[in-house]
């Protein structure tokens, strides 16, 4: 558990780093490269996910009834502050526990939900994953619009890793 910890804290810091270096108009700027998103919409996505996993206590996850807050992706203040909450929660982490994972898979029958065994550390790990692949997505976006990014923002770190042996000498 103190791995996937510290690797969600430090992924939610990048994305705070991120967040500051924007203005309120880049945020919520459209980027016909995501399909005329904002970066602020993939932002509030990945925070969404974070609390549906903090907000279980211990019971069930959800995210398909998650909450989406509309100003989570207008406003990087408050979504710097909300992510501090996160980071915050998440150090808090004791140990594991088993949850519900809610879910309906089914493009047409909105009564098709079905529960599945999961866990606390699962969940952080597939927040991880999932915030990762949204980073990656968020770094073209910022790239189209000219902000400069960190060169390792939205890798997977099996990636890195893989890079590192590949350019060792």
């Amino acid at each position: 558990m103190k791995h996937i910890k510290a690797q969600n804290v430090k992924l939610l810091l990048s994305i705070n780093d991120v967040i500051a270096t924007l203005s309120a108009k880049q945020y919520a700027q459209s980027c016909n490269v995501i399909f005329d998103g904002t970066v602020g919409q993939h932002f509030r996505h990945i925070i969404e996910f974070y609390q549906s996993i903090l907000e279980t206590n211990g019971s069930e996850i959800c995210y398909d009834n998650r909450k989406r807050n509309l100003e989570l992706e207008m406003n990087p203040n408050i979504a710097i502050t909300v992510i501090s909450r996160a980071i915050s929660q998440i150090e808090y982490i004791t140990s594991d526990c088993n949850i519900q994972l809610k879910g309906n898979f089914s493009e047409t029958d909105d009564s098709a939900f079905q529960s599945i065994n999961t866990s606390l550390e699962r969940e952080l790990a597939y927040a991880f994953d999932h915030a990762v692949h949204h980073l990656a997505l968020c770094k073209i976006a910022l790239k189209q619009m000219g902000i400069a990014v960190q060169k390792d923002l939205g890798v997977a770190p099996s990636t890195l890793r893989q890079r590192n042996l590949v350019c060792a000498p």
